[in-house]
């Protein structure tokens, strides 16, 4: 998943990392969920959607409330 010059990859193990998209390999983040996983990640409205096998996380900012 690109957005925002950011590149989003999740592994089954539950493991989320955040590339810089660019010339240069740059890890900015690694965010581990401690469940398994096959769902890609989903962006919406500055929003960042993951699914394991137990919960659905949403990341970012409330909108429309």
């Amino acid at each position: 998943m690109l957005a925002d010059d950011k590149i989003y990859v999740t592994n089954e193990d539950g493991v989320t990392v955040v590339v810089k998209a660019g010339p240069r390999f740059e890890v900015l983040a690694e965010n581990d969920f401690d469940d398994y996983t096959l769902s890609s990640p989903a962006i919406s409205e500055g929003q960042i959607f993951i699914r394991t096998t137990k919960f659905l996380y949403c990341i970012g900012n409330r909108t429309g409330l």
